[in-house]
């Protein structure tokens, strides 16, 4: 049982050396890493082990984003038309590649190949990628409204918090009322 609480104690070490305002996140995650591993290296190791299993679960999901990624560059659209044809003509062997080399988070948070999907998955992945795209679409519409009133220096020299949450309800109401319009 350990007698610190790596968890509270990492946690404050970093949020009281996290500058304010502008930052490189990896080059400050950086210079804490050496802080701590000079200052207190048995927090870091305790913290370390307490989060070896979150620690390595991400790396395998980035690993996977990686893969996916590639496979989205190499894998061209008319190589998997191409395989599929070749599938559909007795010949399965090609769309071998996007069966197995793709793999895709299903409900439980468990990774399976696209080979393995059901349609219930399929359903479920493919919403999942709609919410992402209705978030990012609405950060991007949000991010030109916000560019239109930003014409020099920053947010905070033309906008209160108050007017950017104002702004931010009525790019979620024009982004819904035009949704409705093409759903009519």
């Amino acid at each position: 049982m350990p007698t610190r609480d790596y968890a509270a104690e990492m946690a404050t070490y970093i949020e009281t050396r996290t500058p304010e305002g502008d930052y490189v996140t990896s080059k400050v995650a950086k210079q804490i890493a050496e802080q701590v591993r000079r200052d207190d290296a048995d927090l870091l190791t305790g913290w370390l082990m307490l989060n070896a299993t979150s620690l390595i679960a991400k790396q395998i999901s980035h690993s996977r984003l990686v893969t996916r990624a590639r496979s989205r560059k190499s894998l061209k659209q008319s190589r998997f038309a191409d395989a599929a044809n070749a599938f559909e003509s007795g010949n399965p062997e090609p769309l071998q590649e996007y069966l197995d080399k793709l793999r895709y988070t299903t409900p439980g948070n468990v990774s399976k190949p696209l080979g393995n999907l059901t349609g219930a998955d399929c359903r479920f992945i493919a919403s999942t990628f709609h919410d992402t795209s209705s978030t990012m679409h609405f950060e991007a519409v949000f991010m030109d409204a916000l560019a239109r009133k930003v014409p020099s220096g920053t947010v905070r020299d033309h906008l209160t918090d108050a007017q950017v949450s104002e702004l931010r309800a009525n790019v979620a109401d024009a982004i819904q009322r035009r949704s409705a319009a093409i759903s009519a």
